[in-house]
């Protein structure tokens, strides 16, 4: 990785430049995803926690009477079938909560449901019923009286959090500016993190949902360093980048080929036989070492580099972040967003592709 990142230019450009009024980082537990991760627990859904925290206790005790409710056995039935990972709450934050109605339309690109018209009547079966649980559960009096352990767990992120101006420094380095943002802290959750973006009339919003660290023990750690370096800065990136993939899609197909050199290792990391989505993560990924360069530090950096290029194969890191470094960052007058530089990343992976394809 080139050590010299252009620090400076990256910090002028984001003294510079003006979005107009400032939108601010949300952080909170959402009672939304408390539902979802409930009724997800109580379906024994792999993506969880297996730490034994206190909550989960809770949790059995006032929900007992309902564990026979239709709502768990269906999400049992399609969460091993279609309706797992970050397409749960990517799909469920597309309608208003408590009563589940459409706050967007979607495009192709931007479904992450497979085969969605197929399963259409199911997904509105399941927001129903989840509707219902939550009615004759009384979730919310539930919600309502965990307020406190909320809080204990939002506070010290946000108050670390909150030391940096994230939504500038994204808005800055991307070009684009979004809605609204939120952090959801959900004390349910897998070690690990899922983002998600809503299309709404007043603009797009985007989510990164976080799980607590895999070592908690009766009470949820979110370690805030690992948050913001490997969660917020990661999963709020897919909004920005993602669409850029998506624009030339049919270019990028052609060198899926690249993928065969680091096929196994996407799989263990759960990126197996999807080449847009390797593609996705490698150009958030770069992006996120260089925030993290510009918030963190060089060797922060370095060591977040490593980590991904090194232990985890993602080879074309060597070649994106210096586009992102050298090219997108010392021109930002004639390269606005990462748009403008997407021949430049299909250029390198087709010399990659001349390479290493026969």
């Amino acid at each position: 990785m080139r050590k010299q990142l252009l620090l400076q230019t990256t910090l002028l450009f984001i003294v510079q430049i003006s979005f107009g009024q400032k939108s601010k980082l949300d952080i909170r537990v959402d009672e939304k995803m408390e539902l979802i991760t409930t009724v997800q627990y109580l379906s024994n859904y792999s993506l969880l926690t297996k730490s034994k925290i206190d909550y989960k206790k809770e949790i059995d005790t006032y929900f007992e009477p309902y564990k026979n409710h239709p709502i768990i056995e269906l999400s049992k039935t399609i969460q091993n079938d279609f309706f797992m990972g970050s397409s749960v709450p990517w799909y469920l934050y597309q309608f208003s909560f408590p009563d589940f109605y459409p706050l967007s339309t979607f495009t192709d690109d931007e479904n992450q449901i497979e085969d969605y018209i197929k399963h259409k009547d199911t997904l509105e079966l399941y927001k129903k019923e989840l509707k219902d649980f939550y009615v004759k559960s009384n979730f919310h009096s539930f919600f309502v009286q965990h307020k406190n352990y909320y809080d204990s767990i939002s506070k010290p992120v946000k108050e670390y959090i909150n030391k940096y101006d994230i939504v500038t420094i994204l808005e800055s380095h991307y070009g684009e500016k979004k809605k609204k943002y939120a952090l959801i802290l959900s004390p349910l959750l897998h070690d690990g993190g899922f983002g998600a973006e809503v299309n709404t009339k007043k603009g797009r919003e985007i989510y990164a949902f976080i799980g607590p660290k895999f070592n908690s023990v009766s009470f949820p750690n979110f370690d805030t360093k690992d948050i913001l370096q490997k969660y917020v800065l990661h999963e709020f990136s897919h909004s920005f980048c993602n669409p850029i993939i998506n624009k030339n899609i049919k270019d990028f197909e052609k060198l899926n080929c690249l993928e065969k050199p680091i096929e196994q290792q996407m799989a263990k990391q759960g990126y197996g036989d999807d080449w847009p989505t390797c593609l996705y993560e490698h150009l958030v990924r770069a992006n996120e070492i260089v925030l993290t360069k510009n918030l963190l530090g060089v060797e922060e950096a370095d060591k977040l580099y490593d980590a991904y290029y090194t232990k985890r194969s993602w080879i074309y890191l060597k070649g994106l972040v210096p586009i992102i470094e050298n090219t997108y960052l010392t021109n930002r007058k004639k390269y606005k967003t990462e748009h403008y530089i997407l021949d430049y990343f299909i250029n390198y992976l087709t010399e990659e592709k001349n390479k290493n394809c026969h």
